[in-house]
């Protein structure tokens, strides 16, 4: 059994309390509401007068935070609550991975009320943290229950009923057509990376790397298609925030972008594999790993579909 370890909830308590006296001074307050704030009320207040997309500074903030929360997650979640990253483990869960891009995509398709506590709560990359809580309750009311997977799996589901309840009269046939066009785009070299990943290192489990890698083709087909449009077929008034992924986009007619994340997974899982021992933690960071390849991705298509 893994010890446990306070470090996390201590770069937590810093995180904190920098925070804290970020907001004490002035500067550092204007400062941190321009680049960390104002993106989140652009999107959910549909302002086109505020700043919409993420500088640098502000990703990096963002990035700080998230590592330091996905390492309170583990410890909280796998050493202390003793949860196992096993097949059920991520089955009880499914529901809450698709809840977080349907309730963006429902933002971005303006059915939640603007300026609401809701709309911020959708808006990216806060929804990451709002999912994480949804489903860390879940997680909860199935460990008192007794019922790891299946009270789980309910409550994920009773989240998504009313946001697709709220977004079906949106659904659109030409965008579901582009949005399977996609699917397939992403999903026919991950299956080959696959396949290729598994033979040519062995052990790890086939559907976890094939997961791993269509997560980011998906979220990179979807950014490229949408973008560029480089087969023209009609993507029309999407835009991206990452000052990053524009960048990549931008070169040639966006294609290097899909290349760079058909590698990135891969990469990632050879360093997480030779470099991690300890089973429990590896799941968690292929899990994380997962997670930022397929939000973003998921979102786009469903914006796709429910334009």
């Amino acid at each position: 059994m893994a010890q446990r370890d306070d470090r996390p909830l201590y770069a937590l308590a810093g995180v904190a309390l920098l925070l804290a006296l970020a907001f004490a001074v002035p500067a550092t307050r204007a400062w941190l509401l321009e680049v960390v704030v104002e993106p989140l009320r652009a999107q959910a207040e549909a302002d086109p007068t505020l700043a919409h997309g993420y500088s640098l500074p502000s990703l990096a903030f963002w990035a700080l935070l998230g590592g330091v929360l996905a390492w309170v997650a583990y410890e909280l979640v796998f050493v202390r609550a003793r949860f196992e990253p096993d097949r059920d483990f991520f089955l009880a869960l499914a529901p809450a991975l698709l809840l977080g891009p349907l309730l963006h995509a429902a933002l971005v398709a303006r059915v939640l009320p603007d300026g609401s506590l809701l709309a911020y709560l959708a808006a990216e990359p806060l929804v990451y943290l709002t999912i994480a809580a949804f489903a860390g309750v879940g997680l909860a009311l199935g460990r008192l229950a007794r019922q790891p997977v299946v009270l789980p799996l309910v409550w994920g589901a009773v989240g998504l009923a009313p946001v697709l309840w709220a977004l079906a009269p949106r659904l659109s046939a030409t965008g579901t057509q582009q949005a399977l066009v996609l699917l397939m785009l992403a999903l026919a070299p991950a299956l080959a990376l696959a396949f290729a990943y598994a033979r040519l290192r062995p052990g790890d489990p086939f559907l976890a790397v094939l997961a791993v890698v269509f997560a980011h083709a998906l979220d990179g087909a979807t950014t490229w298609m949408v973008l560029r449009d480089p087969f023209g077929m009609g993507f029309e008034g999407y835009g991206e925030r990452n000052p990053v992924s524009l960048t990549l986009v931008s070169l040639s007619n966006g294609w290097p972008f899909f290349a760079i994340k058909l590698a990135l997974p891969l990469v990632l899982l050879s360093l997480v594999r030779r470099e991690e021992s300890d089973a429990r933690l590896r799941a968690f960071i292929l899990f994380a790993v997962f997670v930022l390849g397929f939000g973003p991705g998921m979102a786009n298509l469903l914006q796709v579909m429910f334009a």
